[in-house]
């Protein structure tokens, strides 16, 4: 399996070096989940997004290309990236696990439904870590089509309960 990481990284999250910041367990559960991969040679690839894609990287072994561009300061506004999503994930063949990281709302809502159905539906695997449960409604028309959304406390919950689930 590869790993398509997804991470909100607006001014909403804060710093990745303030403990009590969005971002610093943002990093941390991203930090574990890359460690998984790596263990398993699998490939990644990354998406850091707030009002527009502020860190890229495209399908490599290059883990820590992914954890330097983590380390960041949130900054903008947040616009769901559900285009470069769909870019990234249409160029791989294998089984792939998606994991989100964030904290505000997932926008253009009903194309990012949409699409997450058919990757869903291609036994992919969807995760989603929301830092703050803002909008319900969004979170159960994920959830609906076979995402798993978790709501956990911290960043090693948040690992612990994806790493389990892919065993």
């Amino acid at each position: 399996m590869d790993l398509l990481l997804v991470v909100d990284t607006s001014g909403s999250m804060g710093s990745a070096m303030k403990e009590s910041a969005n971002m610093h367990q943002a990093v941390l559960a991203s930090y574990g989940i890359l460690s998984y991969f790596e263990s398993t040679k699998s490939k990644v690839a990354f998406i850091g997004f707030s009002d527009k894609i502020d860190a890229y990287v495209d399908w490599s072994d290059k883990y820590d290309d992914v954890r330097e561009r983590l380390l960041t300061n949130g900054h903008g506004g947040t616009k769901f990236p559900i285009s470069r999503i769909k870019s990234t994930l249409d160029v791989r063949s294998r089984d792939l696990v998606t994991v989100l990281i964030t904290n505000g709302d997932l926008g253009n809502i009903n194309e990012s439904v949409s699409y997450f159905r058919d990757y869903l539906n291609d036994d992919n695997k969807l995760y989603i870590f929301y830092l703050v449960v803002q909008n319900l409604y969004i979170a159960m028309n994920i959830k609906d089509i076979g995402a798993k959304i978790y709501n956990a406390n911290n960043a090693n919950e948040f690992c612990d309960m994806v790493l389990t689930d892919m065993e």
